[in-house]
């Protein structure tokens, strides 16, 4: 996808004390900048897509475990746990101003309950079933639903990517890079795109590596994981990925309202 920039990704950033803002210029069309119910709507969705890899993480030995049924494993379950963490109660799911969280909750229950007979296999351990993994088919099953109003991706610095789907695109790929440069590895990226006539503001959310995510890739470096791939040998607290969200503004995407 072309992203029309009049100076080819120069951007001028003024850090707030909860994000970063990219105010960069474009051709022909001047979008506003991301408004703050935008910005808080892509964080709540990055953080709560967030706390079901945190519930899958855990979940790990009772996914691999080689004994059949496992009751406890269920898609409810996983999306109401995701939901607690986020400090949100699952009533408000009813409102209209949390459809789109509720989209993204109803895509957790949809990945889970579909893969469970995956889950359940008899005398199979390990079954791929990873919190990565995860976390890119809920994004993938979310904005399939939510079709031109919104979507999500899981990405990461490029030397980080395993899986060809998750390479970074070129605002990301900026995103990503300016988080780096700026050492601001706790507050998310923000900016409004104009691609292809679609007015979409983006928002790239960091993700860090905690003591679960170096099972996979933290030490030793180049010795194999779980998974049969060279870990990256990364350490506690370093960048590992980011949510990247993007809200389109020509289709009107439901956004929360506190």
């Amino acid at each position: 996808m072309r992203l029309i920039l009049a100076s080819c990704f120069a951007l001028l950033l003024t850090f707030s004390p909860d994000y970063a803002i990219s105010d960069t210029k474009f051709e022909e069309i001047q979008a506003s900048a991301p408004s703050p119910l935008e910005i808080s709507t892509a964080i709540v969705l990055a953080d709560f897509l967030q706390s079901s890899q945190s519930v899958v993480s855990e979940l790990q030995e009772a996914i691999n475990s080689p004994y059949s049924p496992k009751p406890t494993i269920t898609g409810n379950r996983v999306a109401e746990n995701a939901l607690i963490r986020t400090g949100y109660q699952k009533k408000i799911l009813e409102q209209e101003r949390y459809q789109i969280l509720k989209s993204l909750y109803q895509a957790v229950i949809s990945v889970i309950d579909f893969n469970k007979p995956t889950i359940e296999k008899k005398d199979i351990g390990f079954k791929g079933f990873v919190p990565a993994t995860f976390g890119r088919l809920v994004a993938e099953e979310f904005s399939r639903a939510e079709g031109q109003r919104a979507k999500i991706k899981i990405t990461a610095p490029k030397h980080l990517v395993r899986n060809l789907r998750a390479m970074p695109d070129k605002y990301e790929e900026l995103a990503i890079e300016t988080i780096i440069a700026s050492e601001q590895t706790n507050k998310p990226f923000v900016g409004t795109v104009i691609s292809q006539g679609t007015i979409s503001v983006r928002v790239i959310v960091p993700v860090l590596y905690d003591q679960g995510c170096l099972m996979c890739h933290g030490l030793p470096k180049g010795a194999p994981d779980i998974t049969g791939h060279p870990k990256e040998g990364s350490d506690l607290g370093e960048l590992g990925g980011a949510i990247s969200i993007t809200l389109f503004r020509n289709k009107q995407p439901r956004i929360i309202n506190d």
